[in-house]
């Protein structure tokens, strides 16, 4: 609780003129003595806190050294071999672009002759009006037998003049035999009956031609006919791909190819290619491959190899792939090529690779170290590495901004769980 003070006051007409001109003489001494001896004290204790500062605490030695929180894994076993990853793009197998041989009007197509129909082989793809090509195979087939009439009467002549050779008696030299008995004419008549049986033949294959089927199993990748064209020989009428197996042309870097293994005469079937299309597959999914060659050239600018890798039924026609994805020709996919065997090697995740190919392990002894390690292959997600890390070691995740040689670190331990209430 405050208090307030009101001052008092003598009243005027009681204070003597004595007392209101001369203040008190212990009043002035008070004054003038106080701040004197406050001063004093101030410095004295100034000059005591310089000359004698307070006593620190017993020294125990040193501060004890913290220990930094970490993350670990422990190293895998050893890779049995290593997967070289690499993008890709598909391409057909092989392509054709469709001409047919003999020219007509087109009176019906094939209704998968769209893009992207699948047409079996030796399926009809076009047909073209018959009419003109019957009636030429009927006149063929007119000449060769009146052909074969003149052979038959010339025959019975070349019978009738033998019987008259025969009835003279008289010796001729062979020469005049020859003439004398029609064969001449007999073998001008045979070689009319070849060509006739030729033209035939042509007029009937021309007619076959105006049914045009397809040379393999194949998807359709373009047409340019419909029906009621008028198409010429050689006319281009479509463009087909063979749909029983498609190529993917891989970019691998030259130094890599050490690892995958080609097809020779000892092993016809190179390496396995797992292959993902990551824009138009689920993750779950993927169609495997197998590398058959290598391109003789470099890929200009990157300076990649062309590996080429062969994948069947790729559109999943036949029944035991139907529930795999289609590949989708001119697609970029991305492949893992299973690499030949590497032993004594780890594989550890790229993230966990440092600075000029370094890993940090915490030892036995809780301390970090720094390991310089040989790696032989980086991936895109892992690298192998021969040599630095063994396997079952304990490899730190967490990124230390000053990762010393030497520094104490430890994995927190796991806290037991409060009760549900």
């Amino acid at each position: 609780m405050r208090i307030a003070y009101k001052p008092y006051r003598v009243p005027v007409s009681t204070m003597s003129a004595e007392n209101s001109s001369e203040p008190s003489s212990s009043s002035t001494l008070f004054r003038i003595v106080l701040p004197i001896l406050i001063l004093g004290l101030a410095l004295g204790g100034g000059y005591w806190l310089m000359n004698k500062p307070p006593a620190a605490d017993k020294d125990d030695g040193p501060p004890p050294r913290t220990s930094r929180i970490v993350d670990v894994i422990t190293v895998p076993p050893t890779v049995e071999s290593l997967v070289v990853e690499a993008m890709g793009t598909v391409m057909p197998s092989k392509q054709i672009e469709l001409r047919p041989r003999v020219g007509g009007y087109v009176i019906s197509i094939h209704p998968q002759l769209i893009p992207g129909g699948v047409i079996a082989e030796n399926d009809t793809m076009l047909t073209l009006d018959p009419t003109d090509f019957e009636l030429t195979v009927k006149q063929r087939e007119a000449d060769l037998a009146s052909t074969q009439s003149a052979l038959e009467l010339e025959k019975a002549q070349q019978a009738t003049a033998r019987e008259e050779l025969a009835l003279i008696g008289e010796r001729v030299s062979d020469e005049d035999k020859r003439y004398v008995l029609r064969e001449p004419q007999l073998a001008n008549i045979e070689a009319q009956i070849k060509s006739a049986e030729a033209r035939l033949a042509e007029a009937t294959t021309a007619l076959e031609r105006a049914n045009i089927r397809a040379p393999f199993n194949a998807v359709v990748m373009d047409r340019s006919v419909d029906v009621g064209s008028q198409i010429g020989q050689n006319s281009p009428l479509a463009t087909l791909a063979g749909s029983d197996t498609f190529w993917i042309e891989f970019q691998v870097p030259t130094d890599e190819l050490q690892w995958i293994h080609f097809p020779d005469a000892n092993h016809p079937k190179g390496s396995e290619v797992v292959i993902h299309d990551e824009t138009a597959w689920h993750n779950s999914v993927n169609r495997t491959g197998h590398v058959i060659g290598l391109a003789s050239d470099l890929e200009q600018g990157a300076r990649t190899a062309k590996v080429l890798v062969e994948v069947a039924d790729p559109l999943a026609l036949k029944e035991e792939n139907a529930a795999s994805p289609k590949l989708l020709l001119n697609s970029y996919v991305h492949g893992e090529i299973q690499g030949i065997n590497i032993e004594e090697s780890v594989e550890i995740p790229r993230d966990y690779l440092r600075r000029n190919d370094t890993a940090w392990v915490m030892n036995d002894e809780g301390k970090l170290e720094i390991r310089k390690v040989a790696v032989i292959y980086t991936g895109r997600d892992a690298v192998i590495i021969t040599d630095g890390i063994k396997v079952g070691e304990k490899l730190i995740t967490t990124r230390l901004r000053a990762a010393v040689d030497g520094m104490d670190v430890r994995v927190e331990e796991p806290t037991e769980e409060e009760p549900a209430e």
